[in-house]
């Protein structure tokens, strides 16, 4: 038999396959024919994608972020919450460094997804204390890419991931 689509502008079909593909948001018939007479058809709605996912796609360990899509009614979800969790409003918890992949599904049950990647960032080593009055310490930290900033003390970035504290 042959597979036919009534508005392939709607969704084409595979001659000879009957695969179905959505093109356009609407509604057709899709038409299956033996050729002596003899056809079935079946009605195709084509839903539109949710629109694309709003909001930052990075969080660190232990923080938050909002993502967000207009279409309403939809469901959130995650391929790893052990790395990102998300909530049912969009808000999106750091668990583990590493990504995962965050899911808005419209109750038509197409879905928008985005790649969220959660940031570790490891544990400065070194002495945490110093002296007043111009005694210093050197700080190391594995990612070599961050800079090292104080509120109450000089800090000097020395580069690769050392830096150098010197109390005021």
């Amino acid at each position: 038999g042959t597979w036919t689509s009534g508005n392939p502008l709607i969704a084409s079909v595979g001659t000879g396959s009957g695969m179905v593909t959505g093109v356009s948001e609407g509604s057709t018939v899709i038409t299956y024919s033996l050729g002596a007479g003899c056809t079935a058809t079946a009605p195709v709605t084509v839903n539109p994608l949710p629109t694309a996912i709003a909001g930052t796609t990075y969080v660190c360990v232990g923080g938050t972020t909002a993502l967000s899509d207009p279409v309403p009614g939809g469901v959130w979800s995650s391929s790893n919450s052990g790395i990102a969790a998300i909530g049912t409003t969009g808000t999106v918890s750091g668990a583990s460094g590493g990504t995962a992949t965050i899911s808005y599904t419209a109750s038509s049950g197409c879905a928008a997804t985005v790649v969220m990647s959660v940031i570790a960032v490891p544990a400065i080593s070194g002495v945490h204390s110093v002296c007043a009055w111009g005694d210093t310490v050197n700080i190391h930290d594995a990612d070599t890419t961050g800079l090292y900033t104080s509120t109450s003390a000089t800090v000097l970035n020395l580069g690769n991931g050392l830096g150098k504290i010197e109390a005021e």
